[in-house]
Parts: C-alpha cells; structure tokens; sequence
C-alpha cells in the first residue's frame, strides 16, 4: 500500500487547470500518511494525518512521485498538498461527492 505526502509541489496545479471537471472524493475515515520530501525521500519519524470531511480531487495527471496508484490533490493554508494511495485505501477512506 502506497501512504504518500508532500505539502510543498506546485508544479501540479498546471494539470489543474482547463481539464474540466475533476472528480472530488470526501475524506470519511481519518488515515495517517508518511511524509515525504521533494525528491520522493521519506521523512523518518515525519506523519500527516488527513481530517474525516476534508475534500480532495482527483489528480488524472501521469505526476506521481512515488509510483502511488492514485494521487489526490487540496489546496490548504496556501500550499498544494497531495498524497498518493492505492485504490483499496481510496475505498476505505474516502468517498465520491461529486
């Protein structure tokens, strides 16, 4: 299972914009990510948690960091944050809302 987070990727935000219509998934189970830096380098003893009703969209671009199967991407306090999760930990931990 992939359990992946930076807060501090920008470059995303440009496969943001003019696609559409992203999917939007609701966080309803509390789940604690790894943290990682910049270069894909996990931050020992480093966890972020995702808030239950926090939403997320779906990031259809080929960014992947570190090979996570699906990426989600919020906006938060002026930084991009994202992580990268398989589709069993989608299922689990979030929900569709659009």
């Amino acid at each position: 299972r992939w359990k992946c987070f930076n807060n501090i990727d920008r470059s995303i935000r440009k496969s943001r914009e003019g696609d559409g219509v992203m999917k939007k998934y609701k966080c309803i189970k509390k789940l604690i990510l790894q943290k990682y830096d910049d270069d894909g380098f996990v931050m020992d003893n480093e966890f972020f948690f995702t808030k239950e009703g926090s939403v997320w969209e779906l990031d259809e671009s080929d960014s992947k960091l570190i090979g996570g199967e699906i990426r989600l991407i919020t906006t938060k306090e002026g930084y991009l944050d994202w992580l990268e999760i398989d589709k069993e930990t989608l299922e689990e931990h979030f929900e569709e809302i659009n």
